[in-house]
């Protein structure tokens, strides 16, 4: 039975910036990405994502990741026991892993400030990189400021592809959520039979 990387995301923002970072860090690893269309009843469509893809899957393990924006600190982003409770029904699920965005998804855009920067060819200096040190605390409302400082306009979903492919992957690895993602499916990828 071959293992698959169930990969949820609540919006397309988070699908092109998810579909990146993994194809980026984990090539070899089956996965299979589906897009939530929001964060409202979470749970709900956590469990129907995931027994949908059993039923359809018969023959294969997997592995659920949840890659969700927290929103707001403190407020729960979903019930993890609740649909773990509901995954083990499915022989073929594996493990439930949660990684949640402070705040959201374009938070960790700032981890590469720099890079946005040179996304939107600002003039050296304009830049102001020591604004954005904490990332956790940026918005997608802030990245709009920022694009619109410098003549540009901020685009969520689909339209964030080009900018997302110009970011430096290998930053967003200073992001615990991030870190955890990608050593998860690099724990759980098959191995490589030597040749």
């Amino acid at each position: 039975m071959s293992r698959v990387a169930l990969i949820l995301v609540e919006g397309e923002t988070e699908e092109e910036f998810y579909s990146l970072l993994i194809h980026h860090h984990c090539r070899s690893h089956p996965k299979h990405i589906k897009n939530l269309h929001g964060n409202f009843s979470i749970n709900k469509k956590i469990v129907d994502a995931s027994v949908q893809y059993a039923n359809n899957n018969p023959d294969r393990e997997f592995d659920v990741y949840v890659c969700i924006d927290q929103e707001r600190l403190g407020c729960p982003a979903y019930n993890h026991t609740l649909c773990e409770s509901e995954l083990k029904k499915h022989p073929q699920f594996k493990s439930l892993i949660p990684v949640v965005a402070v705040l959201m998804c374009e938070s960790l855009f700032f981890l590469d400030i720099d890079g946005i920067y040179k996304f939107l060819r600002a003039p050296k200096q304009s830049r102001k990189p020591s604004n954005f040190k904490c990332h956790y605390r940026f918005t997608h409302h802030d990245l709009s400021k920022l694009f619109k400082s410098f003549g540009k306009t901020y685009r969520k979903g689909t339209k964030c592809q080009n900018f997302v492919s110009n970011l430096d992957l290998k930053k967003m690895l200073h992001a615990k959520e991030i870190f955890h993602l990608i050593t998860s499916l690099q724990a759980s990828a098959p191995k490589q039979s030597p040749r």
